[in-house]
């Protein structure tokens, strides 16, 4: 599927709707949208480096009409440097919350628990009253970025089936994801958990996350599809 007929085939899906898609043996939860339009959309779940659609080059995200939450834009893991943690395990003993979970959302301001991100010459480094926890090294980071953000496709959704627009990106502009990043519009978001060991150790991924409302500034031309 090229560039044209997936936008083709996404304004027929705000003609029909999404319909009733069931993925074997996922539950409902925050991505069951996204992985229905994708389903839709014929190309099934995935975890590709590059973006979802690999002929047509576009990022595929979903978002609730009127929803204030963040995008994510991509996932990545630090390399830690602090003497006590050796992986993210080892990073969530050490600042889980009581259920068991590390759900830290950083930016470049100190946040109320004393985390905050820098970006660096060579690298975005992360800190924890003033101590280096870990970092992503930005060349990689940005390689990474250009792979799976080169263009993107976010469609708005009013419910689990019903779409009202979808927005075409294209163009991705690295730096204006680091401008993002140093100017605390972007947030990086730890979300991992031990639940105590009542459950088994779970990473759904380290996220760089954005409001829609500034996905366009990461790049050079959007229009509605």
């Amino acid at each position: 599927m090229n560039r044209t007929e997936l936008c083709e085939k996404l304004k027929e899906l705000e003609e029909t709707g999404l319909g009733v898609v069931e993925i074997e043996n996922r539950p409902k939860d925050n991505g069951s949208v996204g992985r229905h339009l994708e389903a839709a959309v014929g190309i099934g779940e995935n975890n590709r480096r590059g973006p979802d659609c690999q002929k047509a080059e576009v990022e595929l995200k979903t978002k609730k009409k009127g929803s204030t939450a963040r995008t994510s834009l991509l996932c990545a893991e630090p390399t830690w440097v602090h003497p006590e943690i050796k992986n993210m395990r080892t990073a969530v003993a050490k600042y889980k919350n009581e259920t068991g979970r590390m759900n830290i959302v950083v930016t470049r301001r100190k946040n109320s628990h004393g985390f905050w991100i820098a970006v660096e010459d060579a690298q975005i480094m992360m800190y924890h009253d003033g101590v280096a926890l870990c970092y992503w090294d930005k060349t990689a980071l940005l390689q990474r970025a250009n792979e799976k953000l080169v263009n993107m496709a976010l469609t708005f959704v009013e419910d689990e089936v019903n779409i009202s627009r979808s927005d075409l990106y294209e163009g991705f502009k690295e730096n204006e994801f680091l401008n993002l990043l140093n100017s605390g519009k972007m947030t990086v978001e730890f979300r991992a958990a031990d639940y105590n060991g009542v459950k088994k150790f779970k990473n759904r991924g380290t996220a760089f996350r954005l409001l829609p409302t500034h996905i366009k500034t990461l790049y050079n031309t959007t229009r509605i599809v």
